[in-house]
């Protein structure tokens, strides 16, 4: 299998993003602000789009989805494939 082929894969199940990938939020994703300790949660009311911005700890990643950044579990977003 190609290079390319076996890495988008690996986005297609979830399991690897790049910095400015187009990434899916489903409806009802629980959003942490941007970190954990600032107490700022939102629950996404409807599926939206947002940009990955990279990794942290503990299996969250961070987004930014209108205009402001979130943490989210790696489990609940998916690559955008449109």
């Amino acid at each position: 299998m190609k290079r390319q082929s076996v890495l988008q894969q690996l986005k297609m199940n979830n399991l690897l993003f790049a910095k400015g990938d187009l990434i899916h939020v489903p409806q009802s994703v629980i959003m942490y602000g941007s970190s954990v300790s600032s107490g700022k949660i939102y629950v996404n009311q409807k599926p939206m789009l947002a940009i990955f911005v990279n990794y942290k700890g503990e299996g969250l990643a961070e987004v930014v989805m209108n205009g402001q950044k979130w943490l989210v579990k790696n489990s609940d977003i998916f690559l955008n494939k449109e």
